[in-house]
Order: C-alpha cells, then sequence, then structure tokens
C-alpha cells in the first residue's frame, strides 16, 4: 500500500506520521479535526475485513479500561477506497521495540509491573467475553508518562482470523491450528506465556524458519527451559510458563487471575530476598512500592491494597445517541483516573442470557452508577428492558441490604429528581449532572466516592484532566 502520510481519510482524519507497518495494516499518527485531538488511525489492507470489522465495533466501542487503548470505529473512505480503524494514539514504546533495543531479557520486577496491567485489562475483557486473539510484545505498549501498560488490538486478529489471515505464528495456542479452533481465554492465555517467555529470556520459546515447522513446534515440542537463556528465573516462574504453554487447553491455568496469583506469588519471594539482602527498593507496582516512586514503608496497620483497580458498571438508558455519547465520556474519564470501567451493553446481550448478564455485572461491580433519566425512571419502574431486568437484581433479596448502602450511587442526568430517580433510589443522595459546566466537581464527588475505601488507592495523575 501507499504511503498516505499527509492524506486526509473521510474528510476529517489527517495522516501526519507513519508508526508502523504490519503483515495486515498501516498504522498513522493522525489529527481528529472533529475531535481536536491525536489519534491513531490503522489503515486496513485488505477490504474483505470491512464487514466483519463493523460487527467486532459492536462490541470493541464500549472497552473503556486505563490498561487497554480505547477502540473508537470502524470506517471507511468511499472516495479513496480504504477502510481503516480509529483508535486512541498512545505516547509511549512497544515491548518488542524495548527488547531489541535492550538486547536481552527484562528483570522479573519490570515484567511483574507490566503483567499486574496487562492482566488487569484481560481479565476486564474476558468477563465481557472478548479475548484479544493477539497478545505479544509488539501489542503491548508502555506510556511515556507514567510506564502504565497498554494492550493494543483487542479482538481484531480475531477478524482476521475468520478470513484466514491474522494473528502471529510465534504466539498462536495449538489448538487454533486444528480446524474449527477458535480463540477462547484460553488461546489468550497460551499468548501470554510465549509473552512473558520472551520478555524473561529475550528469545521465543519456538524457532521455526518456516510457517509448518513452526506450526509443527507449536503442536508438539517442548521449549527449552527458560533458565537455558536467562538463569536469573527463578523455578516456580518458569513452572507457571510451562503451564500457560501446555498443549491440551484443560492444562492451563484456567483464568488470567489463576496465572497473575501464581506468577506474582513467586516473583513476590524473588523481591522480597532481594530487599533483604542488598537493601533495595522493591520493583513492583501499586500492591508493591510503584516502582519505589514511593519510599514509604507499609505498616502492619495500613489496610492491604486491592489487587485490582476498583471496578465500576454503569446502568443507563439509551435516551439518545448525545446521552450515550456523554455517558461513554464519563467511562472515558472515570478511566482516565484509574477505574475499571464497564458499560451497560444489555442490547448485545441474547435475550435468555441478560438476567445472568446483569446479575454478574451488578455483582463483580464495587460501585454501580446509576445515570438516572425520566426514561430510566419509566423503565426500572415498570421493569422495562434491560434496565428492568437491573432494577429486579438491584432490588431482590441477593441485593437486600445492598441496595441502600454505597455500592450503588444515582447520578441525575436530566429531569428532575421526582421525575428521574427510580422508586427504589428515592431516599439516596444522589451526584448531580444536570449541567455541564458542574461536570468537574460532579467527576470530583464521584471519584471520591469510589476511592473512600481503604483497599483502594486513588491514583496520582500530576495534573487535573480538563474535560470538553
Amino acid at each position: 500500500m501507499d504511503d498516505l502520510e499527509y492524506t486526509t481519510l473521510a474528510d476529517r482524519y489527517f495522516l501526519r506520521k507513519l508508526a508502523g507497518t504490519g503483515g495486515m495494516a498501516q498504522v498513522y499518527q493522525a489529527w481528529d479535526q472533529l475531535r481536536g485531538t491525536e489519534m491513531a488511525i490503522k489503515v486496513i489492507h485488505d477490504l474483505r475485513f470491512f464487514e466483519s470489522f463493523v460487527r467486532e465495533a459492536v462490541a470493541l466501542r464500549d472497552i473503556a479500561h486505563p490498561n487497554i487503548v480505547r477502540f473508537y470505529s470502524v470506517e471507511k473512505d468511499d472516495e479513496k477506497g480504504i477502510i481503516f480503524i480509529v483508535m486512541e494514539w498512545v505516547e509511549g514504546r512497544d515491548l518488542q521495540r524495548i527488547l531489541k533495543k535492550r538486547g536481552g531479557p527484562l528483570g522479573i520486577g519490570e515484567v511483574t509491573s507490566i503483567l499486574q496491567g496487562i492482566q488487569r485489562a484481560l481479565q476486564y475483557a474476558h468477563k465481557l467475553g472478548i479475548c484479544h486473539c493477539d497478545i505479544k510484545p509488539a501489542n503491548i505498549l508502555l506510556k511515556d508518562a507514567d510506564d502504565q501498560p497498554v494492550l493494543s488490538d483487542f479482538g481484531l486478529a480475531h477478524v482476521a482470523h475468520d478470513k484466514g489471515a491474522g494473528g502471529t505464528l510465534a504466539f498462536m495456542a495449538p489448538e487454533l491450528f486444528i480446524k474449527g479452533g477458535e480463540y477462547s481465554v484460553s488461546s489468550d492465555i497460551y499468548a501470554l506465556g510465549v509473552t512473558l517467555y520472551q520478555l524473561l529470556s529475550g528469545h521465543l520459546p519456538f524457532h521455526g524458519d518456516t510457517k509448518d515447522r513452526l506450526i509443527r513446534e507449536h503442536m508438539g515440542k517442548t521449549p527449552p527451559r527458560i533458565q537455558s537463556f536467562n538463569p536469573k528465573v527463578p523455578d516456580g516462574i518458569a513452572r507457571v510458563i510451562e503451564k500457560a504453554l501446555a498443549k491440551n487447553p484443560s492444562q492451563r491455568q484456567g483464568s488470567v487471575m489463576e496465572l497473575w496469583s501464581e506468577f506474582y506469588k513467586y516473583a513476590q519471594t524473588v523481591e522480597q530476598k532481594r530487599l533483604k539482602e542488598h537493601k533495595q527498593p522493591l520493583e513492583f507496582d501499586d500492591v508493591i512500592n510503584a516502582k519505589a516512586r514511593s519510599k514509604k514503608t507499609m505498616v502492619p496497620d495500613q489496610p492491604i491494597l486491592s489487587s485490582h483497580p476498583p471496578k465500576c458498571f454503569i446502568s443507563y438508558s439509551w435516551d439518545s445517541t448525545r446521552h450515550r455519547k456523554w455517558v461513554r465520556g464519563l467511562a472515558e474519564k472515570l478511566a482516565e483516573n484509574g477505574v475499571e470501567t464497564h458499560l451497560d451493553q444489555w442490547d448485545i446481550a441474547p435475550d435468555d442470557q441478560l438476567p445472568r448478564y446483569m446479575e454478574k455485572s451488578v455483582r463483580d461491580a464495587d460501585c454501580v452508577l446509576l445515570v438516572c433519566t425520566p426514561l430510566f425512571a419509566q423503565k426500572a419502574n415498570g421493569s422495562k428492558g434491560g434496565v428492568g431486568y437491573e432494577t429486579t437484581i438491584v432490588t431482590g433479596e441477593i441485593f437486600v441490604g445492598e441496595s441502600v448502602d454505597r455500592k450503588f450511587v444515582p447520578l441525575l442526568r436530566s429531569g428532575s429528581a421526582a421525575d428521574a430517580l427510580p422508586s427504589y433510589l428515592k431516599t439516596k443522595a444522589y451526584i448531580d449532572f444536570r449541567h455541564n459546566v458542574d461536570f468537574d466537581a460532579g467527576l470530583e464527588e464521584l471519584l471520591r466516592h469510589i476511592y473512600d475505601q481503604p483497599k483502594f488507592r486513588r491514583p496520582h495523575l500530576g495534573k487535573k484532566p480538563t474535560f470538553d
């Protein structure tokens, strides 16, 4: 494909610079003239993917998580015959480039910090039924501002795989090479195992010099012990990675959380031993000292911090396109402030799965935000649609007592309190978001509420975010 630098797509996106090229696409740093901000534009080489990407976008567009590069849309420039994906632009370096520049493996503390953020992203996506499908160092970025790891290209390889392309052979699980093999949580765990192996050894576990040979190695060969490349890797961590690389999916970890817990247990032992011997600060993020940015020693009577950020579920009615855009904007601002945000997606869940989907979403959340409008109240009081399902769950027996505590937070978006608050929320205090000029204050009040729990630490952003 020709170089498209200094080209404008769809009369909106000005492509400033070619940032990278892959087998399926070219990535450009672009200026969105409508939003007035930098974006990443991924130009797809094969027009066969357009309809599939549009379908995939339904699930991807509402993902909002601090460790995931935000996906916005799939668009087409009819005049130029170009399809492209619009994503968040992240100033940072991918791990593939970091490995190449370093010429060797990363430290155990570095990898633990990276894995902590990536497992959060994968846990969040897997709960939504979305697999990444192409986990590898090239798709993990470290932000220049704070070294926060973020995953890019969520779910896009799945579309290409369906068209006979996509995925990266060196990171693909054996079952994907069998006819009818499908991406799954287990195949993501395998790819994460390959990634950890490469980060800690500087080498891939399989080195087939042809496509067929590489596939045969994935399906039948045991990789070299990771300590043959890096003797500093402890046996416990080596066993965790070997388990993730099991040929049989049932022999791998059952979830990314299980892999993280196993890995962290051994990595924590290594770092504590090093601290004791060398009196150096620990390297882990969040639970252990945030890469030594904080010099304070945790005293025994301090609360144990959660291993995940606060999880927030946003329930709202689909009043209008403008209203949905406002809700997504709120989700983005929460994500920017370290809150793992899950938007209500009842519209894409099969009808027979709605009660289970809603119950799990409410149960798993640390905080449930109810965006109240007159239409929301009407549906809640009348038990209609997805909002009706949520009302039944929130007020049902399993949440007796919980529905009136601080977990459930009404956000008054439009109308009066009498018209917009459902009957079961009439007695609860609400946060007023009816006037855009008060958005800053409303967001700050909401964040104080979310982080007013001993197990959560509010991140220090350096500067207060701005609002459109």
